[in-house]
C-alpha cells in the first residue's frame, strides 16, 4: 500500500474566507498532496505551493500523534496561507522524512517501515 499518508487535513486560509464565501481563497484549495513517486523504500507526495520562497515554508512531524504539517505564510501578502496537516499511517515512519522545495513545488519522501523477520533472531553467544 503507498498512501502513507491520509488526507486529514485542515486549512485555516483567512478570516474572510468565512465572513465572504468558500470562492474568495479558491487558489488554496487546489494546493493538495499528490502521490509523485512510489518506490520500494519510500513514497512521495508533492504539493504545489507556487509564490512561496523557500523559508516561509515549514514542515514538521508529530511522531506521537502521527502527523505531519505544512505551513506557508506569504511576507509580502500577510492574507496569503496555507495550512494542511495529514496523518502518517503505521506503514510508513514518522522519522526520516525528507522534503525538498523546487520550482514551486514542494517535495515530501516518506520512508516505509522496515519489516523485521519476527520468526528468526539471531542470538549473539559468548
Amino acid at each position: 500500500m503507498y498512501n502513507s499518508l491520509s488526507l486529514n487535513n485542515s486549512r485555516y486560509n483567512s478570516i474572510f474566507e468565512d465572513m465572504f464565501g468558500n470562492n474568495i481563497f479558491s487558489e488554496f484549495r487546489a494546493n493538495e498532496l499528490k502521490v509523485a513517486k512510489v518506490e520500494e523504500n519510500s513514497c512521495t507526495y508533492s504539493i504545489d505551493l507556487a509564490g512561496y520562497e523557500k523559508d516561509e515554508i515549514k514542515v514538521t512531524t508529530d511522531p506521537e500523534s502521527r502527523t505531519l504539517s505544512i505551513v506557508a505564510k506569504s511576507e509580502a501578502d500577510s492574507r496569503r496561507k496555507y495550512t494542511g496537516k495529514y496523518t502518517i499511517t503505521k506503514n510508513y515512519e514518522t522519522e526520516g522524512i525528507t522534503a525538498k522545495y523546487k520550482n514551486g513545488v514542494l517535495y515530501i519522501e516518506v520512508p516505509k517501515k522496515v519489516k523485521k523477520d519476527a520468526s528468526s533472531i539471531e542470538v549473539k553467544v559468548e
